[in-house]
């Protein structure tokens, strides 16, 4: 099992390798845009471990030139749906030259 944990600031990856045994490693992750997904992770990960409020994520190890990579995944949060057919629907198809309109069936 394979879990993220926040040492002194630093996160860290707890490898389990069974009889209550951990390997630890330290995540060095930089981000290089602004909207970048690991900023929303990190801040997730740092809210959870203040409510308590966990969620779920995979954690995967490859290994690549003699070094060991993590690959760090999540289902992502979407808005929940508004516009249903009891509502009113709205299709939109955009192309590259050019814009079809819609039509709209209330």
């Amino acid at each position: 099992m394979l879990r993220l944990v926040n040492l002194n600031n630093q996160w860290h990856l707890r490898i389990n390798l069974g009889n209550g045994k951990y390997a630890w490693a330290k995540v060095f992750r930089s981000v290089k845009r602004e909207r970048n997904r690991w900023i929303d992770f990190v801040w997730d990960l740092t809210q959870a471990e203040r409510t308590g409020n966990w969620f779920a994520y995979t954690v995967r190890l490859k290994l690549k030139n003699g070094k060991i990579y993590a690959q760090i995944s999540r289902e992502e949060k979407f808005p929940e749906i508004t516009i249903t057919r009891e509502n009113g629907v709205i299709g939109l198809d955009f192309q590259a030259y050019r814009l079809l309109f819609p039509k709209f069936y209330l």
